[in-house]
């Protein structure tokens, strides 16, 4: 097999960098794959939540123990966000997933107590690492945003580098 450069701009999502892999596949042998993924949990008042997810806002009535309606707001949102939500067993977390491996993009979180000016509001988002971000409404700097990027795979039959110059 031969040997390839392939060019990853900064900022880059996984589903650019396996597009840009798997252009020169033919010519390496390697393949690579991606998925991003999230649990959303730990929300600690009741009430609406919103926030755009991906380019689409998201809205629904929860509890604390109950996300039911939050995923399936996601959910019917997923063809223009590509984004699918599985409800934990226990209803009270969420995985979220983009198969393909673009990023996941939570912005603008709001919560109707912290609107009314009962409460701060938080909830975690937890990326497929384990480091979460606790997401914020209605304290002096809302801490309404993050996002998390996905995860590649790289494939072959037959053994292979994957080298970087990117200090760490």
């Amino acid at each position: 097999e031969a040997e390839a450069t392939v060019d990853i701009l900064a900022d880059a999502t996984a589903a650019e960098i396996v597009a840009s892999v798997n252009r020169v596949s033919d010519s390496t042998g390697v393949t690579a794959v991606a998925r991003s993924s999230a649990t959303i949990s730990n929300l600690d008042t009741d009430g609406v939540v919103s926030m755009t997810l991906n380019g689409s806002v998201v809205s629904a009535e929860v509890t604390t123990t109950d996300l039911s309606q939050l995923a399936a707001a996601i959910n019917s949102k997923s063809s223009a966000t590509g984004v699918s939500a599985t409800l934990s067993a226990d209803k009270a977390s969420m995985e979220l997933v983009h198969s393909d491996g673009d990023d996941l993009d939570f912005l603008n979180f709001e919560h109707s107590a912290a609107e009314t000016g009962i409460s701060t509001v938080n909830m975690r988002v937890t990326g497929s690492e384990g480091t979460y971000v606790t997401l914020q409404d209605g304290t002096a700097i809302d801490r309404d945003s993050t996002v998390v990027g996905g995860n590649i795979k790289f494939l072959s039959s037959s053994a292979f580098t994957v080298t970087s110059n990117v200090d760490e």
